[in-house]
């Protein structure tokens, strides 16, 4: 059985034990993987900034990855990869995202291509590449990273807002 996170309950310590997280190199991803080390998860640790995923991940002894989320390939490689390194998957954190603004009228096409590819499509890929793993393990979590911009209009971040809709909507499908 595959569940997801729930702000109103979470899962047992025991369950998230070997965990992949996407996008962690800085902010939110880098204090959450710091918390997942504090309390005893196997970490493996992908972002596009290789020194600083490389830093964090020799802080908190965990195996690093630089992994490009434009590329499904890279994706695909990540997670397979973590999964070896791990001895097979647990918890998926795909926290990965880019916030590029611009009105409808203003933000050009490669603008959307681009917040579509990063903060849609790229957690796609990782669920897809992850669901076997979380499997053979009798069951796991994934969460997936959206922003109140999903749920509220805000002027000039269109690209932005539209993509993190759509992964809040990628997240229930996920998790049905």
């Amino acid at each position: 059985k595959l569940s997801t996170f729930s702000p109103i309950r979470s899962e047992s310590r025991a369950m998230a034990r070997r965990t992949l997280v996407l996008g962690c190199a800085t902010g939110i991803g880098n204090a959450g993987v710091r918390l997942l080390a504090a309390r005893g998860d196997r970490l493996a640790l992908g972002d596009i900034d290789a020194a600083g995923v490389g830093a964090l991940a020799q802080e908190v002894g965990a195996t690093a990855f630089q992994v490009d989320a434009m590329d499904p390939s890279a994706l695909g490689e990540f997670v397979a990869g973590a999964a070896r390194e791990l001895g097979g998957l647990d918890y998926v954190w795909s926290n990965v995202g880019v916030q590029i603004g611009g009105s409808v009228e203003h933000a050009s096409p490669a603008d959307f291509d681009r917040s579509f590819a990063i903060n849609v499509r790229a957690h796609a890929v990782v669920c897809g590449a992850a669901l076997p793993h979380l499997r053979a393990a009798g069951g796991g979590a994934i969460g997936i990273a959206a922003a109140n911009s999903a749920l509220l209009s805000e002027p000039q971040l269109a690209p932005y807002a539209v993509t993190k809709a759509a992964a809040v909507a990628l997240a229930k499908q996920v998790a049905r």
